[in-house]
């Protein structure tokens, strides 16, 4: 779900351009720019950025946080550089975050993104929920970690849990001395003594803030001073999967204004299968639809694509959908590949994603079904079974109770290259507030992609 995040300016704390990785599904991730001042041209900004580095993006309007422009892949030393060479804004105006989240995701760690949470509001009941069903929560501490109200309410979440059951928690001091935070002096005194000025109507709640930090401090954890940030990571991530073994992980990561939590181990294909890194045209007599799925700021666009046995284009459709989940979204995306098929009336259907968890969890959930009806690639799942009482578990029923209605339909996985259509169809989706669909004849900006496939297709 990746993932972008972006907290309303805490009392006292200063105006900070944020660059942030947003993991999506499997190895995609999008790259997030929030905080530019408004009197910037957020699309000529992003116009350069594409032309510069070769990928595409979008620029995204939420009510609540304003403009964000979004960079397919990992831009975040590229976003750094064209902002301090083009003189848009200095060097200590930008924090850059995701590193600790990327390394959890290259180990297998699927990470969930809280990053919609207004002034006032309390802890998203997903991210409360994550806490909760967490192993391990890791809290980093950065100069500015205090400054931010809701990473202070997590903070008191965690450590509950920590009490009533018995979870681990694992501080990083990134920059910071563990006496500071212990003792709240530095920049966790100057933003507590803010919070008591804002909250002066309410100051047990910092008296709370206060108690939870230098209970923190107390604990075993990270000191991160002036060394190789890359080998501390690996350490890090190192210690943490060693010390959880190969169980379910779970980890929860603050770092001002980041929070990141790791719920479950990502299933990946057996190392002896090979996936698919080019579009293969469907058998003869069949439809095949890609699907695939992009979220940010609990929001997801979907996005499916239909071609024939000679790789013509039939159909696409792509939408945009609240959603509370990253995971939601992909298996939305599948759920609306379904739709589109009925829409058209083809009886024997295949449906191609690049998520694994996907069609996993349809594997595991129809084992005893008749294969006749439905068949699913055969790919091994330790987390699936997990998601049946979830929205992603309602959202695969719902999946397999339309798939009957197919004389046969089949759900596999191929390689993300292999689907990079169906990608750019849920990016747009994720921008455009209006739904949209095509018949015979594509849209303009999958013109050449479509042509691209199609002659170097195969059956």
């Amino acid at each position: 779900m990746i993932c972008q995040n972006a907290y309303p300016r805490a009392p006292g704390a200063k105006e900070y351009v944020h660059i942030r990785v947003q993991q999506r599904n499997g190895k995609k991730c999008l790259t997030t720019v929030q905080g530019l001042k408004k009197d910037f041209s957020y699309e000529k900004i992003l116009k350069d950025l594409k032309k510069e580095f070769c990928c595409n993006g979008n620029v995204v309007q939420d009510k609540e946080l304003g403009k964000i422009i979004q960079l397919q892949g990992d831009q975040r030393k590229n976003v750094l550089q064209f902002l301090i060479q083009a003189r848009i804004v200095k060097k200590e105006q930008i924090k850059i975050h995701g590193h600790l989240y990327t390394a959890l995701r290259n180990k297998g760690i699927k990470t969930f993104i809280d990053d919609g949470l207004k002034r006032g509001e309390e802890i998203s009941r997903a991210l409360s929920k994550a806490i909760n069903e967490s192993r391990m929560s890791v809290i980093v501490f950065s100069e500015s970690y205090a400054e931010s109200p809701w990473c202070l309410d997590e903070l008191v979440e965690i450590l509950g849990c920590r009490e009533s059951k018995r979870q681990m928690v694992r501080p990083v001091f990134y920059k910071v001395k563990p006496s500071d935070v212990r003792h709240l002096r530095g920049t966790f005194g100057k933003a507590l003594a803010q919070h008591e000025l804002y909250f002066e109507h309410d100051f047990m709640i910092v008296r709370r803030w206060g108690a939870a930090l230098s209970e923190a401090a107390n604990l075993s954890g990270w000191p991160f001073k002036d060394q190789n940030e890359s080998r501390f990571i690996k350490r890090i991530v190192k210690e943490i999967a060693d010390q959880l073994s190969n169980s379910k992980l779970s980890l929860d990561e603050i770092r001002d204004p980041l929070v990141v939590t790791a719920t479950e181990v990502i299933p990946r294909p057996p190392p002896n299968i090979v996936l698919k890194e080019t579009w293969s045209r469907p058998a003869e007599g069949y439809l095949k639809i890609n699907y695939d799925g992009a979220y940010t700021v609990r929001k997801g666009g979907l996005g499916v694509v239909a071609r024939d046995t000679k790789g013509r284009f039939v159909a696409a459709k792509c939408r945009l959908v609240n959603v509370e989940l990253e995971d939601d979204v992909v298996a939305m995306a599948a759920l609306e590949a379904l739709c589109l098929a009925k829409e058209l009336g083809w009886p024997r259907v295949c449906f191609e994603g690049d998520s694994v968890r996907v069609v996993n969890a349809l594997q595991t959930s129809t084992a005893s079904d008749d294969s006749d009806t439905s068949s699913f690639s055969s790919f091994s799942s330790s987390s699936s079974s997990s998601s049946s009482s979830s929205s992603f578990g309602q959202i695969i029923s719902e999946i397999q109770y339309m798939s009957r209605s197919f004389q046969q339909s089949t759900f596999s996985v191929i390689h993300q290259k292999a689907n990079a259509i169906a990608e750019n169809l849920a990016t747009h989706g994720l921008s455009n507030p209006e739904d949209k669909h095509w018949l015979a004849k594509p849209p303009t900006f999958l013109e050449y992609s479509l042509r691209i496939e199609k002659s170097t297709s195969y059956c």
